[in-house]
């Protein structure tokens, strides 16, 4: 079988062939390699995933049943009679293997449905601490918070890039349609043309003659860049470094990750997880791979013998507030109450910065969209104006 190994403290995997997990651990031991994480390979790959919408109802309705003093087995096979299509499957899988002996975490995993480390190590704390429908609710809240974030920053950028896309699209038609019919006029008269409308027919050239090349390179570009991204890691940090440089959208990424990153935290607190653990586990909701490495490099420091609050002042990427309410935690012994309302108060930097940009966008976009229509119009009638000066002469 093919066995993922993670390096410790590092990005880099490699594959090792093993007939089972704690034989790929021995080769790996034996190659000198210090391993964080054994996975089958099949795993990573082939797993389905279930869409954070369908997991919020799940576990807000597995929570509820729960508190209700209704078993687990039993929440689940009543959950299943009405559930359809990739939940069903998911339901009915875990309801075998919980009664077949495996415990809830097991059986999660083992499930043919993917959850990051966070999620199965909430489950394991909900198995030892006996509070199921707690930390399902606490799950529930989790996907909330991101669904909840992802509409707002959906919110924020579609419209301007549905506005600039469609700008592109109508500055194209009508250099592909609307100006060959001027060309031929302009051409007749033989007048000199301003500069503006000689880009304009430069530009018209280029694009009748290499549209198809431009839209098969355009394509490829994209295919290309989503192939590479997912799977070379080295380019994926690159690009990830580059986003989180530009000014806007890098703060309302930061913002967003960085309260379901808090908000994790302060569960995995509160339930007694070591600090470095935490920080370990909760890592996992930064999608930006930069931004991760940042939160690496905290771990490693926390390693060293470093306080958390001091680690997390070092990589200098959080707010100096943030390091001061984390050095009042770490002094009070509640990080986990700290962190909870760090969490709150990213989420009102993310719903700030997201009115601002709302506020702003559409005079930007409107202003945009007047300057293009502005540089067609002289394009197009500076010329013709021209031609009627010729004639008047």
């Amino acid at each position: 079988m093919r066995y993922r190994v993670k390096l410790y403290n590092s990005d880099k995997e490699i594959i090792i062939y093993a007939k089972s997990k704690f034989q790929a651990q021995k080769i790996a031991i034996n190659k000198g390699l210090k391993v964080e994480n054994i996975e089958e390979a099949n795993n990573i790959f082939f797993k389905k995933r279930l869409k954070d919408s369908i997991l919020l109802i799940f576990y807000k309705e597995l929570s509820i049943l729960l508190d209700s003093n209704i078993s687990l087995q039993n929440a689940i096979k009543e959950l299943e009679k009405s559930a359809k299509s990739d939940l069903k499957i998911f339901l009915n899988n875990i309801s075998k293997l919980l009664n077949s002996g495996q415990n809830l975490t097991s059986a999660f995993k083992n499930s043919s449905f993917y959850f990051n480390n966070t999620e199965l190590t909430l489950l394991e704390l909900a198995e030892h601490s006996g509070e199921l429908a707690k930390i399902f609710a606490k799950l529930c809240e989790l996907k909330e918070k991101k669904i909840e974030n992802l509409k707002k920053l959906k919110k924020a950028l579609s419209y301007p890039c549905f506005v600039f896309i469609t700008l592109i699209f109508a500055f194209c038609a009508i250099i592909l349609l609307i100006l060959p019919q001027f060309k031929n006029l302009f051409n007749e008269f033989n007048i000199e043309l301003p500069l503006i409308t000689r880009m304009f027919l430069n530009f018209y050239d280029f694009l009748s003659e290499f549209y198809l090349v431009i839209i098969f390179a355009f394509v490829a570009f994209i295919f290309i860049f989503i192939l590479l991204y997912k799977n070379r890691q080295d380019f994926a940090y690159i690009v990830d470094m580059i986003i989180s440089k530009i000014p806007i959208v890098s703060s309302l990424i930061f913002y967003s990750q960085s309260s379901q990153f808090f908000f994790v935290l302060s569960v995995l607190s509160e339930a007694n997880i070591v600090a470095l653990k935490s920080v370990k586990l909760a890592s996992a909701n930064f999608q930006n791979k930069f931004i991760k490495q940042k939160i690496k490099e905290i771990q490693r420091l926390m390693e060293q013998g470093l306080s958390l609050e001091l680690a997390f002042d070092k990589v200098k990427i959080f707010d100096a507030l943030v390091i001061s309410m984390l050095n009042t935690a770490m002094k009070s012994a509640k990080l986990g109450k700290i962190c909870e309302n760090i969490s709150r108060y990213y989420e009102l930097k993310l719903d700030d910065k997201l009115s601002i940009i709302l506020n702003l966008i559409e005079p930007l976009m409107t202003f945009i969209v007047a300057i293009g229509v502005l540089f067609l119009a002289l394009g197009i009638f500076l010329p013709m104006w021209e031609l009627n000066s010729i004639n008047k002469f």
